[in-house]
């Protein structure tokens, strides 16, 4: 007994059995699903849009008039997770138009990414076009953490290069929401003495997501349809409006605990996910170090103790 429990102890704190700790996770995490929040919905540009109105990427322009028609209903928020960092070389003009919408609407949210000027070059950080960025009621960075299998299961609140300035995308539409200030348990420690080196994009503040349930799982429409005005008054009064890309053309989507049979999810759901569980104060805490050492050794311990004390046929 001794010798195997103290087998277990090597495995648990050499991270030899993190297979085991995901497959037993995301079995548990299946079985987690709840409603999905009724403040949230999402405008989808899945390929029925692209078919409406025409090859990606589309001018801004389109973007422009789609701000335009949703903020009449005065939306809570509007998170549009599309890269804007670079003019639109199609249509110059339209990036006066979207800046625009944005500063008239004054509740957009946009991206910020990491990027790299060459494969193994300096990181940089990829903000929205200045013109947008003037004008855009906050910015948020846009990833995840992705674990060693290649499945989505967590988040880092904070990211940055050299200090984590930027909070996490679905975090920044919170803070514009909430009527509150900034909950203690998701701001980023003011007295933290670390330094932090301008070469590295570091981050801070780690969450487990925990997925509200399968892709599809919270209210969409497509985007064509919300151009066209196919769709009930006051859809989007009062409600986080997140704008993504769901058409798999489009390759934003990544895999996670919950796809279930399509294998992925829209990077945009992922988004409502996480704003769901900050909005509600929903937390997965990851046990970790002795305790975790501890619980192994003891469930390893448990049936060698009993063995002894059952009848062979039991």
């Amino acid at each position: 007994m001794l010798a195997l429990v103290a087998c277990t102890g090597l495995l648990v704190y050499h991270s030899i059995l993190w297979r085991w700790d995901y497959l037993i996770y995301d079995a548990q995490l299946s079985l987690w699903s709840r409603p999905a929040a009724d403040d949230i919905i999402i405008i989808e540009i899945d390929d029925q849009s692209l078919n409406d109105i025409g090859k990606w990427p589309w001018s801004r322009e389109v973007h422009a008039r789609l701000i335009d028609q949703i903020q009449r209903e005065r939306p809570a928020a509007i998170g549009l997770d599309l890269i804007l960092s670079e003019p639109d070389s199609y249509d110059p003009q339209s990036d006066e138009r979207l800046s625009a919408a944005i500063r008239t609407s004054g509740s957009v949210t946009l991206p910020v990414f990491m990027t790299r000027s060459s494969r193994n070059g300096v990181p940089i950080e990829a903000l929205p076009l200045p013109a947008y960025t003037r004008h855009a009621a906050a910015l948020g960075h846009v990833h995840v953490d992705i674990s060693q299998d290649g499945v989505t299961r967590g988040v880092y609140l904070w990211e940055g290069i050299g200090k984590p300035q930027w909070m996490h995308f679905s975090l920044a539409l919170l803070n514009l929401v909430s009527a509150e200030p900034l909950l203690e348990q998701y701001a980023l420690s003011t007295d933290q003495q670390q330094d932090f080196s301008p070469m590295v994009w570091s981050r801070e503040k780690t969450m487990l997501i925990p997925f509200t349930g399968p892709p599809g799982h919270y209210p969409s429409i497509g985007y064509s349809q919300v151009l066209e005005g196919r769709y009930p008054d006051k859809l989007f009064h009062n409600k986080l409006v997140l704008i993504g890309a769901t058409a798999e053309g489009l390759g934003d989507a990544l895999p996670t605990p919950v796809s279930g049979s399509s294998g992925t999810m829209p990077g945009v759901e992922i988004i409502a996910n996480i704003y769901d569980a900050l909005a509600n104060g929903l937390q997965i805490n990851e046990l970790s170090g002795m305790p975790l050492m501890t619980l192994s050794m003891i469930l390893v311990a448990i049936p060698i103790v009993v063995y002894p004390l059952i009848n062979p046929a039991t």
